[in-house]
């Protein structure tokens, strides 16, 4: 059951696949982090340090960035600014997955 949950989790987020071969560099290391933090809550729901509401969770904080770098990337191309906002979201979502897997609390 909980193989089932990180599989449907990684496939909401969209974040599973990797970055195309021809995508920019920079392109990569987002996605690359996009994919390091769906692995990280799909771990932390397999051993028991997540509930389904606390990956639930994350996974939607990680599903709005992603729709958010497609928004940028949509009109004219990904931005310094842009790219610094991406890495802002980001490092605050992968401290709150440390937090949440280390914490012990449900979801209330």
């Amino acid at each position: 059951m909980k193989t089932m949950i990180t599989a449907a989790l990684l496939a909401l987020t969209g974040l599973a696949a990797a970055a195309p071969a021809g995508a920019h560099p920079q392109a990569r290391t987002i996605e690359a982090r996009q994919h390091v933090q769906a692995q990280r809550i799909g771990a932390g729901l397999a051993q028991g340090q997540l509930t389904r509401c606390e990956a639930a969770r994350l996974s939607h904080r990680a599903a709005r960035i992603e729709g958010r770098e497609r928004d940028y990337r949509s009109t004219r191309g990904l931005q310094p600014v842009e790219r610094r906002d991406l890495d802002r979201r980001l490092d605050a979502l992968s401290r709150d997955i440390r937090e949440q897997r280390r914490d012990g609390d449900g979801c209330f």
